[in-house]
């Protein structure tokens, strides 16, 4: 047992936000850099992903949405809006609530001061 930090290397960081399409690195860096330092980033703790597991759901209705003052946390939409059924899309109650957000762009996390990692796909 031991109560280290996994931190992903640089490259699996990028391979993984941006797969194939790695000629836009330099661009999205650059954007970011020119967001500011430390003290321009919104003081919160943020966080956007699927609804993969119950830690996430529970993440976001129990603790996220009492604490809004803190955290930005939400469910994001299906990438491509993408179901298997329709049935499956119909049983999705985040989405028929209309609880589920728009996708952002991963250049917009870097805003933020602190970012969470929650286990789970995507």
């Amino acid at each position: 047992d031991t109560d280290d930090i996994i931190v992903p290397t640089y490259k699996a960081t990028l391979s993984t936000v941006f797969g194939k399409d790695l000629e836009n690195v330099n661009e999205v860096d650059a954007r970011c850099y020119k967001q500011g330092g430390w003290s321009s980033k919104i003081n919160k703790l943020f966080w956007r992903g699927r609804d993969s597991n119950s830690v996430r759901a529970y993440f976001v209705d129990e603790i996220a949405n009492k604490n809004k003052q803190y955290i930005d946390a939400n469910i994001s939409k299906n990438h491509f809006n993408y179901y298997p059924t329709e049935q499956d899309r119909a049983n999705d109650r985040r989405l028929q609530a209309g609880k589920k957000v728009e996708r952002i762009k991963f250049e917009e996390y870097w805003r933020f001061k602190y970012l969470l990692n929650l286990d789970g796909t995507v």
